[in-house]
């Protein structure tokens, strides 16, 4: 019976595979911290009764369709500038997007930073995963399921969350510092990405 040698993974795709978890991570951290946040969010736009949830649907709709919208439109600049460049400021941008949603004080204002942060998950999810694939066909075997999946149920955010109101208890919104903390892991996946670009 033979058996074959496994090739030694080199250090570089190592990091490749952590950021692009780090990066999922992040993606679902980021969601807990907007789906905790949406009670004072929409306390602080004064949304109450049957109009304020027509409101905050149509906000939460802009957020689905920025994604949609996202995760289509970032192909061309993976086929153009390839996985790493889009995930750095991808990693940057999806963090300072939310923000502004913590200062909000209008509907329109509240939509289009809505969307725009919907925008920008859907670009940096889709181009995790195509970095994802590039991993992958260096291990030779599906490594994918373990970005995708675990991120989703362990909850990060949970601590980022609590550690933020210990440290911060003057602020209003957990918006606030949300984005702050997840521009922190932005920074850390650029040159853990090394693997790919």
């Amino acid at each position: 019976m033979k058996t074959l040698q496994k090739t030694p993974i080199p250090p570089r795709i190592r990091k490749a595979r952590i950021a692009t978890f780090l990066g999922f991570m992040m993606i679902g951290a980021m969601m807990y911290i907007w789906s905790t946040g949406v009670s004072v969010f929409r306390a602080q736009l004064g949304f109450s009764g049957e109009p304020g949830d027509g409101d905050f649907g149509l906000i939460a709709l802009g957020v689905g369709v920025g994604s949609a919208a996202g995760a289509l439109l970032v192909g061309r600049l993976l086929d153009s500038f390839g996985a790493k460049p889009v995930i750095t400021v991808g990693a940057l941008a999806y963090p300072l997007s939310i923000i502004p949603l913590g200062y909000v004080g209008g509907f329109w204002f509240a939509l289009c930073f809505g969307t725009l942060l919907g925008l920008l998950r859907g670009a940096l999810d889709t181009a995790l995963n195509a970095h994802g694939v590039q991993v992958e066909r260096f291990y030779q075997r599906s490594i994918m399921s373990g970005f995708v999946l675990f991120p989703r149920r362990f909850p990060a955010g949970h601590g980022l969350q609590l550690a933020d109101r210990l440290l911060h208890r003057q602020r209003a919104s957990p918006l606030h510092g949300a984005g702050h903390r997840h521009v922190d892991t932005g920074l850390c996946l650029q040159p853990l990405a090394a693997g790919q670009g």
